[in-house]
């Protein structure tokens, strides 16, 4: 099995896992969780970045390339295909003794506040959409969160 289809499946199995928890699961943990994002939401301000008027948000960056093609030496420019993550800490997002880590719908991603990140020298761009948008986010109890996509 290649390192590409092997990181393939282990994305889809991830994206299977919807809560990893300390306790059992069910429709109880389901509703709680719930009740939880719903929490985290309520007062949450997206236009403000986190620590707004303190110090600075850093953010991760990972890129994990699956495949570069169609090089031209001609135009200048190549095709590249990959995974792409950020990282950061948004203490507003903070929770505590639900879950270790909640991988939740990328959807939650347009009600936080997420980076703008962008490619000064990019000719043209797009995500991975084949029957769905290609990525995820995954939030920790200290308000760490990682939003990943393709």
């Amino acid at each position: 099995m290649g390192e590409a289809t092997t990181l393939k499946l282990l994305l889809f199995l991830g994206s299977l896992l919807l809560v990893q928890t300390k306790r059992g699961s069910g429709d109880s943990l389901s509703q709680n969780v719930t009740k939880l994002l719903n929490s985290l939401l309520d007062d949450y301000d997206k236009r403000l970045r986190p620590s707004y008027g303190s110090e600075p948000v850093e953010i991760g960056v990972t890129l994990f390339i699956v495949s570069i093609s169609s090089i031209s030496e001609v135009n200048m420019d190549f095709t590249l295909d990959f995974y792409f993550r950020q990282m950061w800490i948004d203490r507003r997002l903070s929770y505590s003794d639900i879950a270790d880590e909640m991988i939740i719908s990328s959807e939650m991603i347009n009600s936080i506040w997420s980076p703008d990140t962008f490619f000064p020298d990019e000719k043209t761009a797009y995500f991975h959409t084949a029957t769905s948008r290609n990525e995820f986010v995954r939030l920790r109890p200290k308000g760490n969160v990682l939003y990943s996509m393709r």
